[in-house]
C-alpha cells in the first residue's frame, strides 16, 4: 500500500504545525518546571539505565557538548551521578539517582495533569489510538533521519530500550 502525494503532503503539514506547537509546549514546560535545556529528555533516557555522553546525545539527537553541559547541571543538582566506565576508564556513564527519579516522577505527573486537562473531551481509545500512530510514526522518522545521518551505524532506535514510550514522552 502507498500514499498518495496529496495525503502525504496533509501529514507533512500537520506534522510541521505539530513540531511548532509541542517547541512552544515545552519551552513553556521547561520554564514552568524552573529548569532549562535537555533536562527531561535526558532523565527519560537515563530512567533506561546508564549511558554513555556520546550515547546520550545520539539518542536525543543533540551535540554531545548540550549533552556535557546539561549532565554537569544535574550532576550539581543531584540527580545524575557519573562514574568511570569500566570498560573504558577514560570515558564516564551517566545515571539517573534517587533523587533524579523523584523529579522524572514529578515531571510525568506534572505532563500527565497537563494532557488531561487539554484532551478532557477526547474519548480514551482516540488517545490511545493517537499515542499508537505517533509512537509509528516517530520511529519511522527517526530511522530516517538515522539513517541519513550515520549511513552503516547503530541508529538510536537500535541504542534505544525497548519502546515503553507513554504519550507524555512524545513531547520530548
Amino acid at each position: 500500500m502507498s500514499v498518495t502525494p496529496d495525503t502525504a503532503g496533509d501529514l507533512l503539514a500537520g506534522v510541521s504545525r505539530l513540531v511548532r506547537t509541542a517547541r512552544s509546549y515545552a519551552h513553556l514546560r521547561e520554564q514552568q518546571l524552573g529548569r532549562a535545556g535537555l533536562t527531561h529528555g535526558v532523565l527519560l533516557k537515563l530512567a533506561h539505565g546508564p549511558l554513555r555522553p556520546g550515547d546520550l546525545a545520539t539518542l536525543l539527537h543533540v551535540s554531545p557538548s548540550a549533552v556535557s553541559r546539561t549532565a554537569a547541571a544535574l550532576v550539581e543538582e543531584g540527580w545524575v551521578r557519573r562514574t568511570s566506565d569500566p570498560a573504558d576508564g577514560r570515558a564516564c556513564s551517566l545515571a539517573l539517582t534517587e533523587a533524579g527519579t523523584g523529579r522524572l516522577e514529578a515531571m510525568r505527573a506534572q505532563q500527565a495533569e497537563v494532557l488531561t486537562s487539554m484532551l478532557h473531551d477526547w474519548d480514551e481509545d482516540t488517545v490511545a489510538t493517537l499515542a499508537t500512530l505517533l509512537g509509528q510514526l516517530s520511529e519511522a522518522l527517526e530511522q530516517a533521519v538515522d539513517t541519513s545521518r550515520h549511513p552503516g551505524t547503530p541508529s538510536a532506535a537500535a541504542l534505544a530500550a525497548p519502546s515503553t514510550t507513554r504519550p507524555q514522552e512524545a513531547l520530548v
